[in-house]
């Protein structure tokens, strides 16, 4: 989370590339899936009893390194209205919570509230007209914190191990589907304008 951090940071000091960025995010998502949470497990159980699909190596570091950096760019790419990013977090983290308490992860539990009071509190100052703004490395902090959480307890081999059950791989896509279809939707109309999605 502190390199995410940091790489906002930077950005906002210096305003560096967008492609070094990308990179940079690129190699922190690497490391992490190095550290084990990654995309490596999907339950299906819910169409079929029993069927659980093991992800091949390359393919969970291709998937995890896509997820990271999606739900990472997308909350940033959120902080262009007052309000929009941590408000969007807020509602996001409790949904997560209220998920995370079905399966005793008290530590992630705290982790999320703790992440929604400070969001909250950063509100009442950020609603329009906003006294402060997020910046980059808030919005990196906050989209980082979320792709990791939804990996850990929803794709990751290490939590099925631990709590034998996973959650619908559904639920993090549709808990993130405003911040993941508004990239989207930037992406696409910036391409049909025939400029670059990344800046």
């Amino acid at each position: 989370s502190l390199f995410f951090l940091l790489i906002g940071l930077l950005d906002d000091i210096l305003t560096i590339s967008p492609y070094l960025r990308l990179i940079l995010q690129v190699l922190g998502s690497i490391v992490i899936w190095q550290c084990g949470i990654r995309i490596d497990f999907i339950d299906f159980s819910w169409i079929i009893n029993d069927f659980y699909f093991s992800v091949p190596k390359l393919l969970s570091i291709i998937l995890t390194v896509l997820w990271i950096c999606a739900i990472t760019n997308s909350f940033n790419w959120l902080d262009g209205l007052d309000g929009l990013a941590a408000g969007t977090c807020v509602v996001t983290s409790f949904a997560f919570t209220t998920i995370i308490c079905t399966t005793d992860m008290s530590s992630v539990s705290f982790l999320m509230t703790s992440l929604i009071g400070s969001c909250i509190g950063f509100l009442f100052y950020n609603f329009y007209s906003a006294k402060i703004y997020m910046g980059d490395c808030g919005s990196y902090f906050i989209g980082f914190l979320l792709a990791v959480i939804a990996i850990n307890f929803t794709y990751s081999s290490n939590f099925y191990i631990e709590y034998s059950k996973l959650i619908n791989p559904f639920i993090p896509i549709l808990i993130l589907l405003l911040p993941l279809g508004d990239m989207l939707f930037v992406i696409l109309k910036r391409i049909s304008l025939g400029k670059s999605p990344f800046n």
